[in-house]
């Protein structure tokens, strides 16, 4: 898409102030998607608040209903009877972000109750 695209005219930002019907919140989202904007920058550009075109999308694209769990792998697992070094653990999510953590034995149950919950809790 043009960078000429991606720019809101002084008519588009009026009616945003104005409130829009739900199927142009949609076009809008999508709009976004093609992009390839980060949503900060794609509101930037279009003058649009960034916390309320956020819930347009999350409206649109509900995190977690699709069901899927996230991929939990341990990498690293050397034990030692007294004091066992850290496990490295790596946490990748469907959004194509992961996370490398190191934590002792101890830690990782918590972190795997945390992650159950956060991914059961809508937001």
């Amino acid at each position: 898409m043009s960078e000429e695209a991606c720019i809101a005219s002084d008519e588009e930002v009026f009616k945003l102030k104005r409130g829009l019907p739900w199927e142009e919140k949609v076009k809008i989202c999508e709009r976004w998607k093609q992009s390839g904007l980060s949503k900060v920058m794609y509101c930037k550009r279009h003058s649009l608040v960034f916390s309320t075109f956020c819930s347009w999308c999350d409206r649109l694209w509900p995190k977690g209903a699709s069901g899927q769990l996230c991929q939990v792998a341990v990498l690293d697992t050397m034990q030692k009877k007294n004091m066992a070094p850290p496990m490295t653990i790596e946490v990748s999510l469907p959004n194509q972000i992961s996370a490398k953590v190191s934590l002792h034995e101890h830690q990782v149950l918590n972190l795997i109750k945390e992650l159950v919950y956060a991914a059961s809790t809508p937001r």
